[in-house]
């Protein structure tokens, strides 16, 4: 299911005017994908190569609520790049993603309206989420939840910058295109370039957290990541390729999901295989 979805040319040449304006709003379900709804023609063009001076991304629209019961910002600012003579993705921030830490917000004096023994018994009752002393009532947050971001393409042009295409060189656009692409270079020799996902856990209840991605290697494809410096409702973290010879082509992107997940799947290259989002074994 899309999250983000955007119109593209396919024209690789892109104008000289630096811009970072590309928003939606994105909501999460556990362990399943949570959508937007797609874009139509009554929003502005969501890229637009060539025939304009930027490149453009339209808004989003919250849908289901389950991680995030008001949806969160992913905001792709982008850099012109003038050796390769287009757009790439200089960082993706996030915003406004509620991770206030779990079984907080409850306290004694709130037993009155529940039948629970004590404070811990009613935080152990509601896991995944804490107490909206405003709402009185349990919310969902994303705290300790795997968030797993995904690109993908509608243009057969950028089929080499796939997963598949990259792996096996297979013509074809239906893989999530790579987050890390070396010098423009598709095919250059590095495993850890089949970095088609970037995965991020954030434990705020241990101060903690992880981040992993698929790649053909135990490297996680040296990721740049600025961590949230408030764990609450409206907490922000950006993520990046620490090269930024490596960050993704812009015009390639036709649509971005999320998906959540309580632990990193056994397939993932993680940076600290004993930290947060790993199955116990």
């Amino acid at each position: 299911m899309e999250i983000l979805k955007f119109n593209s040319n396919p024209d690789d040449s892109l104008p000289e005017k630096r811009t970072s304006s590309k928003k939606l709003t994105a909501t999460l379900g556990i362990g399943g994908l949570a959508a937007l709804a797609g874009f139509g023609s009554t929003l502005a063009a969501n890229i637009t190569l060539n025939n304009d001076t930027n490149v453009e991304f339209g808004q989003g629209v919250a849908q289901t609520t389950s991680c995030d019961s008001d949806g969160f910002t992913i905001t792709p600012v982008t850099r012109y790049d003038n050796e390769l003579s287009m757009f790439r993705i200089d960082y993706v921030q996030v915003s406004d993603l509620n991770l206030t830490p779990v079984g907080t917000g409850f306290d004694d004096s709130d037993l009155s309206s529940f039948d629970y023994a004590d404070a811990a018994a009613a935080a152990a009752d509601h896991p995944g989420q804490y107490y909206d002393t405003d709402a009185n009532s349990w919310i969902n947050t994303c705290d300790g939840v795997v968030l797993d971001f995904k690109a993908y393409t509608d243009n057969p042009d950028y089929a080499a910058y796939t997963k598949d295409g990259y792996e096996s060189q297979a013509d074809t656009i239906t893989s999530p295109l790579m987050w890390t692409v070396e010098d423009g270079d598709p095919y250059q020799n590095n495993a850890y370039l089949a970095n088609s996902d970037v995965a991020i856990i954030f434990d705020a209840t241990l101060d903690d957290n992880n981040y992993g991605s698929v790649s053909s290697s135990s490297d996680t494809g040296g990721l740049d990541i600025t961590y949230p410096t408030a764990y609450d409702a409206n907490s922000s973290f950006t993520f990046a390729n620490y090269y930024s010879s490596e960050d993704p082509f812009a015009g390639a992107i036709s649509k971005i999901t999320v998906e959540t997940m309580k632990y990193f799947p056994d397939s993932y290259s993680v940076e600290y295989e004993n930290g947060v989002g790993v199955k116990p074994t």
